[in-house]
């Protein structure tokens, strides 16, 4: 058994690429041709007819719109998307100069809440990836001490646009990658100023881009849907207070205090606003710009209800289990659910399904890798990935505590992806600074002696 071992991962350190792509290929295979939801099917249609909209940002539906005509339907997505994640993944191979280390990296996207979610066709897993495959590129050039010429810096760049035009949080969050690649360009000058000017040229670079795919892109039609966001922070200051804090314009003809009791849910706002919809956004500049007042006003006025509001909005993002939804019909045809039996199955399977799927362990984890590299920038090159990719991601979950206006997992699926990156980054962080203070404590006692 150990020989099988043994020879397994002599193997695997042999034959990463081959092993990689036999991955990617086994990933395609488990979710061909990609899980459409109601959000891809609209993105489906925006690229079939070329009418965008900027609630789902144009970008994906754009590119989509040509993809198709070489890969049908949601095939084409799930490729190019897979495809920045294993590119990603290679990076990644390659940045640990350990080779059994190294080989870690292989099972990120067999990671359960990372896996399950592969396979949908939705902006944000564009928007994960493609950060995904930017950092891991820039982690193998930190830890392998390499420049980052014109082209390539082009390129990730570019991969960046992607990410952050696809998805609306990702704009707070592109500096922070900015920041890391005008700091390499720069990493062997100690020079404040020439680091800034490094930064400030990515940057105008970067915007540039983003300013060239907006000019050239299609025509996009203004949703305004932040209004949704506002709607639903005054839809829980209204539930709490039990009166209505919306202006006239925003309730529709079949809005009323008891129906907002009965629809506001603490997940999402799609009931309120959608379907048999009670409230509605602004339709011109002046009552948008009210609407925009009056949350301000009412935030104001009631800032702890809104915060307890937005956490428990973010807490349902990171302890819901989507999935175990599918695990309970099993249970119920398999086992007497008046039993005790049933009972701790039940229980069992929610706990396992919290603890392997739930998004709670990996943000808190995140809050701590950030930190642990923040403290050892100085002292250590490998704190420079697992410090950067955790700010992503302890941004990402800030970004969603005030600007989202659903609970679902689904939005920090990039905190997960990247975290688990990360654990490999903060082994050896860690090692460094074990073996640091061990040096110090050898020569304390020598000096002693």
């Amino acid at each position: 058994m150990v020989l099988f071992f043994r020879s397994t991962i002599k193997f695997l350190e042999e034959n990463k690429k081959f092993c990689l792509f036999a991955l990617f290929s086994i990933h395609l295979f488990c979710f061909w041709p990609g899980i459409m939801t109601s959000d891809s099917q609209c993105q489906y249609l925006m690229a079939m007819s070329g009418n965008y909209g900027d609630h789902h940002p144009f970008i994906m539906s754009f590119l989509w719109r040509y993809i198709d005509k070489i890969l049908k339907g949601s095939a084409g997505i799930l490729v190019m998307h897979l495809s920045l994640f294993y590119s990603g993944i290679y990076f990644l191979l390659k940045s640990v100069a350990q080779k059994r280390l190294s080989l870690i990296f292989l099972g990120v996207p067999f990671i359960p809440p990372i896996f399950v979610y592969s396979g949908m066709i939705w902006k944000d897993l564009g928007f994960a990836y493609s950060f995904f495959c930017v950092m891991s590129y820039l982690a193998y050039l930190t830890m392998q001490r390499k420049n980052l010429s014109f082209f390539p810096k082009i390129g990730i760049l570019v991969i960046l646009a992607y990410g952050t035009l696809v998805k609306f949080q990702a704009q707070y969050l592109a500096p922070i990658v900015l920041v890391w690649i005008g700091w390499h360009c720069k990493h062997h000058n100690k020079d404040i100023a020439g680091i800034v000017k490094s930064i400030s040229k990515v940057l105008i670079i970067f915007y540039g881009i983003i300013s060239g795919i907006q000019y050239l892109g299609p025509k996009v039609k203004q949703d305004h849907s932040w209004q949704y966001v506002k709607l639903y922070d005054l839809s829980a200051l209204s539930v709490e207070l039990n009166q209505s804090l919306f202006p006239e314009f925003c309730k529709t003809k079949k809005f009323s205090m008891e129906k907002l009791h009965s629809l506001f849910n603490g997940s999402r706002v799609d009931y309120l606003v959608f379907g048999d919809a009670i409230l509605e956004k602004g339709k011109n500049e002046n009552e948008r710009n009210f609407l925009w007042k009056t949350w301000c006003s009412q935030v104001a006025r009631h800032p702890l209800l809104y915060i307890k509001h937005r956490v428990f909005n973010l807490s349902y993002t990171l302890i819901s289990t989507p999935t175990f939804d599918y695990v309970i019909p099993f249970l119920q045809k398999s086992v007497d659910q008046k039993t005790f039996s049933y009972k701790i199955l039940y229980c069992c399977a929610r706990f396992l399904g919290w603890a392997f799927l739930a998004h709670f362990f990996p943000a808190l984890l995140s809050c701590f890798y950030l930190i642990f590299g923040g403290l050892s920038l100085r002292s250590s090159t490998v704190a420079i990935p697992l410090f950067f990719m955790n700010a992503v991601s302890v941004g990402m979950l800030l970004a969603l505590l005030f600007f989202s206006m659903a609970g679902t997992p689904r939005y920090t699926y990039i905190c997960v992806c990247l975290v688990h990156a990360s654990h490999v980054f903060a082994y050896l962080c860690w090692k460094k600074r074990e073996n640091a203070l061990y040096g110090v404590a050898r020569r304390f006692y020598s000096n002693l002696g």
